[in-house]
């Protein structure tokens, strides 16, 4: 002895007749889990059956044989070749007034589960996929993937990836004595082949959680921020050449209208425009002392000395000038305007002529005519 006949099971199997009054002490190894819940008085988790031989394990004894027959007459069977193991739980008698040491155990409750049950609608059904690896200290192993609530046995052995050894979370079955008790009120026992859980997670996780979108979205960022950038550049570049462009014809335009009139008559023109109001846009801006302008004003008023020149009250004034109108017929008039002239009492009027000039100028470039000109006028003003 002791003997531990089988009074009942459930459910009730056809594959093994003579299972009731079967003594499991001699059904080695249950003998030993069986001795053991009995002296500790505590919940036993036997090591685990149904192992094939082609693990790198030595293959479980015949005796652990009865037990896979018996599991094999489930009407489920696409699991019946998946590791199981045997758990003895104690049936304890108390006298009325006694203490823990006077319990008794009276007889075992030995339940035979699939470990896939124990990873079954372990997760949400949204949850992305793990491996978990059990592993004892009796020198056995195999790999469960658990997704959501399905669970594939992989095999025998740890088939976790080796790129998450990092990353894994170990734990052993019965070392939160609180966690133990929770449901079964007797702790179970750390010291007879201690099961150990490993959870590993896959590439599928790591595809879930690691991403390269926020990497992306800085990216992305980066972009229009420097996409913004170029335009404003761009258009500072684009109008900054533009008012050269203006500017150089602005002061085009004052060279062309300085060499038209003297830089007295030039002057007196402006004055007279500033002080009349004539200017309402460009020309009229700005303040002119002997004949320069101040400040920043000097860039507005040199696009302005051409539309002074050029705009209608001056045609029309010369208009009127020329065919003696009383100024009433333009826009302005001349009758409101002090003539641009100088008198001098004593003068000389010179009236020369070029003998040949027009059939020398005729065989020459403008450039050779315009020397001959200046060279003769710089000569009578000296």
């Amino acid at each position: 002895g002791p003997f531990t006949p089988v009074w009942q099971t459930y459910p009730v199997t056809k594959n093994l007749p003579d299972w009731v009054n079967m003594d499991l002490m001699g059904a080695k190894p249950l003998a030993d889990g069986l001795q053991r819940s009995m002296q500790t008085q505590s919940v036993v988790l036997e090591q685990v059956a149904n192992l094939d031989s082609g693990s790198s394990h030595e293959p479980n004894p015949p005796s652990w044989e009865f037990l896979a027959k018996a599991l094999r007459g489930e009407p489920d069977e696409s699991y019946a070749q998946e590791p199981f193991s045997p758990i003895f739980y104690p049936l304890l008698k108390t006298p009325l007034h006694g203490g823990k040491q006077s319990r008794v155990v009276v007889s075992i409750l030995m339940s035979t589960t699939y470990w896939r049950f124990f990873f079954e609608n372990a997760l949400q059904p949204s949850a992305r996929s793990l491996v978990v690896v059990v592993h004892n200290e009796c020198g056995q192993s195999f790999s469960y993937e658990v997704s959501g609530k399905e669970t594939t046995f992989l095999g025998n052995g740890d088939l976790h990836s080796s790129s998450f050894d990092k990353t894994v979370k170990t734990i052993q079955l019965g070392k939160d004595e609180a966690l133990s008790e929770a449901h079964s009120m007797l702790p179970l026992d750390k010291g007879y082949c201690p099961y150990h859980l490993s959870v590993y997670p896959t590439k599928d996780m790591r595809n879930s959680y690691v991403t390269y979108a926020p990497i992306v979205d800085v990216f992305l960022v980066f972009l229009v921020f420097g996409l913004a950038c170029g335009v404003f550049f761009t258009y500072d570049l684009l109008v900054e050449r533009r008012q050269k462009v203006v500017m150089d014809q602005a002061m085009q335009s004052t060279a062309i209208v300085s060499s038209l009139f003297p830089e007295a008559v030039r002057d007196r023109l402006f004055n007279h425009e500033n002080e009349h109001g004539d200017g309402e846009g460009d020309g009229g801006r700005g303040s002119m002392t002997n004949g320069n302008y101040s400040g920043d004003e000097a860039e507005d008023n040199a696009g302005g000395l051409s539309s002074v020149m050029f705009e209608p009250a001056a045609k029309t004034r010369l208009k009127s000038f020329l065919t003696d109108s009383d100024g009433d017929q333009g826009p302005l008039g001349c009758t409101n305007h002090k003539p641009i002239a100088d008198l001098f009492p004593n003068c000389t009027v010179l009236f020369a002529d070029i003998s040949g000039f027009t059939a020398w100028s005729s065989l020459r470039d403008p450039a050779q005519v315009f020397t001959l000109l200046e060279n003769i006028y710089s000569s009578f003003d000296q």
